[in-house]
């Protein structure tokens, strides 16, 4: 894992209770379900939005995709966000990454669970060590709710590359994590998750280090969920990565390209498992897009975070087809790394 300035990435990625209080009723939104010929389907959409003006304190919220009913739903501490939010299969959960301490030694990235009722919030894996670098982030929940797979990040740093990342996989107690994918010392960056409708693989996305084959480049790879046949699904030159989504009713794999990965400006595309029908979906120009990008439970809608036209990133919804996009978010500090429940 590369070491950068996770205030800036949170304002595109949505990286990642103690101090979880009462939900807090945000003012509500217009409905948006009018601003489409064919609305979005009701459902409930998790995000991280940044709730200071120097976007160093990110909290979790949901909100129906007509843009009603917004809450939040945690309450970090001054420079603390809570980030990277996934819903459990049967929506009465969410595992997020808790930021703490960025930029400074005592920087700790922990993976922390919680009801959908923002109540009983537990850490699932442990925090930092003064002095020691133990990140964990990018948690996804199995599809039958059983498992959850996470990036770690650890060890010394060689040019700003962390020496070990890898994959794991824990039970949802976070009892008996194992690694299942092991990059190769300094090689690079993994994360960007999302299981296979019936939970026997992993999609993970590669980074290379200055040193890797190529040099940054950026693909998607596949796994069992053993660990067995890893193998890369998308050519280095696409630059493909980000978490992608994998949606059950169309078996559709939904991702970020992101040519200049510096300016973030791209967009996004689908494919097969097997990497083929490579379809792009948004059409923008110049815009700065989210490394998270997840589905409809119907498959027939994707979430993402975009830059609006005052350049802030905030979540926004569209049809598959390309041919209908608005904003679940319109205005207010930046939004991203948004998620839609498949049962609400």
């Amino acid at each position: 894992m590369k070491l950068r300035c996770a205030a800036a990435l949170l304002a595109v990625t949505g990286l990642a209770l103690s101090g979880c209080t009462a939900a807090v009723n945000a003012p509500a939104h217009t409905p948006i379900a009018s601003s489409a010929a064919t609305p979005p389907p009701h459902g409930t959409i998790v995000f991280r939005q940044f709730v200071d003006a120097g976007n160093s304190q990110g909290a979790l919220f949901t909100e129906q995709t007509d843009g009603t009913h917004k809450v939040q739903l945690t309450k970090p501490a001054p420079g603390e966000t809570d980030a990277q939010p996934d819903w459990s299969p049967d929506g009465t959960k969410i595992i997020f990454t808790k930021l703490t301490g960025t930029g400074t030694p005592d920087e700790d990235h922990h993976i922390e669970l919680m009801n959908a009722d923002h109540t009983n919030p537990v850490a699932l894996t442990s925090r930092t060590s003064t002095g020691t670098i133990n990140f964990n982030d990018q948690a996804v929940f199995s599809p039958d709710g059983k498992q959850i797979a996470y990036a770690h990040g650890g060890g010394d740093v060689k040019a700003d590359q962390l020496k070990d990342t890898g994959i794991y996989v824990m039970n949802a107690d976070g009892s008996n994590p194992h690694e299942v994918v092991t990059m190769p010392p300094y090689g690079g960056d993994v994360g960007g998750i999302a299981w296979s409708p019936d939970g026997t693989q992993l999609l993970y996305g590669v980074r290379n280090s200055g040193t890797g084959k190529p040099s940054g480049g950026r693909a998607f790879f596949l796994v069992k969920a053993d660990g067995s046949n890893n193998h890369q699904l998308t050519k280095w030159e696409l630059a493909a990565d980000g978490t992608p989504g994998w949606s059950a009713a169309t078996n559709l794999i939904v991702f970020r390209v992101a040519p200049d990965e510096g300016s973030g400006v791209g967009n996004f595309y689908t494919m097969r498992p097997d990497g083929t029908a490579l379809t792009q979906v948004t059409k923008f120009t110049g815009t700065v897009v989210s490394h998270k990008v997840g589905f409809s439970p119907d498959g027939t809608w994707i979430v993402f975070g975009a830059a609006s036209k005052d350049g802030v990133v905030r979540v926004k919804l569209a049809s598959i087809d390309g041919s209908h996009t608005v904003a679940l978010i319109p205005d207010g500090q930046a939004s991203s790394g948004a998620d839609w429940s498949n049962s609400h």
